[in-house]
């Protein structure tokens, strides 16, 4: 169950990173909740590793305009999907959730 979880979990956010690139705001609140959970969850989850999943954060959005980028992130959307994503997170096993910050740092493996 913890597995499919992760899957579930992780997937979206790995598949966000490429859309983000490159785009006028291509992703939802949803999508960025889910993303900047994750990102969030994992650099408590992997402290020595924080700095590189925030920068991943930074790189995707700097080339976004940030008025809109702020009105998404100020959205109750996003903030009702951060809260979903978040406490589903912190539901997961230490192996699981190392497996998760993995593959969001290292997409390709």
């Amino acid at each position: 169950m913890l597995i499919k979880l992760n899957r579930i979990l992780c997937l979206p956010a790995v598949a966000l990173l490429p859309q983000l690139a490159g785009a006028e705001l291509p992703f939802t609140a949803q999508s960025m909740a889910h993303l900047q959970a994750t990102i969030d969850f994992c650099g408590r989850s992997a402290p020595k590793e924080a700095a590189q999943f925030q920068e991943q954060v930074k790189q995707l959005v700097r080339s976004l305009p940030a008025k809109e980028v702020t009105s998404v992130l100020e959205s109750d959307d996003y903030k009702s999907a951060y809260e979903a994503i978040s406490t589903a997170l912190g539901q997961l096993g230490p192996h699981d959730a190392d497996d998760t910050c993995q593959r969001l740092l290292h997409p390709q493996q």
